[in-house]
């Protein structure tokens, strides 16, 4: 059988994105460093305080672009 190459991505509220990427490091929970880059959380996504950082879109953008270039 052949290899293929693919990505994989798991969106949607409460679906276990956060499960999955704790508990099989292939995923990367772009949500939870998202939620930490944006609101400068130190307790996980859920205890979201001020925002300290408006555009976390580009940080994730550039973490994403450096996790593809680990595996490619």
């Amino acid at each position: 059988m052949k290899r293929m190459d693919c990505n994989v991505v798991v969106y949607g509220p409460a679906v276990g994105k956060t499960y999955l990427a704790n508990y099989d490091k292939r995923f990367v929970d772009l949500d939870e460093i998202k939620g930490r880059y944006k609101y400068g959380l130190e307790n996980g996504k859920l205890n979201r305080g001020t925002i300290v950082n408006s555009n976390s879109t580009k940080c994730v953008i550039k973490i994403l672009e450096e996790e593809i270039k680990k595996i490619t």
